[in-house]
C-alpha cells in the first residue's frame, strides 16, 4: 500500500516511519512549515534540516506554508493532491495525545485516507530503547520551559 509520512523531523515521526517501511510503500513525507517557509510548524525546526533529512532517507518531502489559522485546510489540500498518485494511508508519529489523534482520524475520514499510527499507546522507555537500539541519534532542539526549573534542569 502506498502512504505518506507526516514528518515532524523529531525522534516519534523518525520511529513511527521506520516501522512503517517495513510493511508499506511511502512515497512521500508531509511537513507543515511557517509562513515565512524556515521553520516547522510544530518543533520549529529549520526546512532546510527537515528537507536535509528526507534527502537522507531517500523520500521526498512536501513541505507545505501554512499558519495555524489554515493549518488544517492546507494539510487536506495536500493530502488530497497525494490520493490522485493513489496513496490511501497516512503514517502518524503519535504516541498518547488522544486530541491530536481525535484530529489525525478526523481530517483523515473526511479525506478518505486511513491513519496508521504504529508507536499508539505503547511505553515511551519501550520507544526510546528501540530508537537508540535500532542506531538513531537525537538532538535536542527545542525545550518547553514549563518543564525546566530557574537553573534549566528538568523539574522533578
Amino acid at each position: 500500500m502506498k502512504t505518506f509520512c507526516c514528518w515532524s523531523g523529531g525522534k516519534d515521526s523518525c520511529l513511527a516511519l521506520y516501522r512503517a517501511l517495513k510493511n508499506y510503500e511511502v512515497s512521500f513525507l508531509i511537513n507543515m512549515i511557517a509562513e515565512d517557509g524556515k521553520h516547522s510548524r510544530t518543533h520549529g525546526i529549520s526546512s532546510n534540516l527537515l528537507k536535509l533529512q528526507a534527502d537522507s532517507i531517500g523520500i521526498p518531502i512536501i513541505q507545505r506554508k501554512s499558519s495555524w489559522k489554515n493549518y488544517e485546510k492546507e494539510f487536506k489540500k495536500v493530502i488530497s493532491e497525494f490520493k490522485k498518485e493513489n496513496i490511501s494511508c497516512g503514517i502518524f508519529g503519535d504516541i498518547d495525545l488522544q486530541e491530536h489523534r481525535d484530529w489525525v482520524e478526523r481530517v483523515c475520514k473526511e479525506i478518505g485516507i486511513t491513519p496508521i499510527l504504529p508507536l499508539w499507546k505503547e511505553e515511551r522507555e519501550k520507544l526510546i530503547t528501540e530508537f537508540i537500539d535500532s542506531g538513531f541519534k537525537a538532538i535536542i532542539v527545542a525545550t518547553n520551559v514549563k518543564f525546566l526549573d530557574e537553573n534549566g534542569w528538568v523539574k522533578k
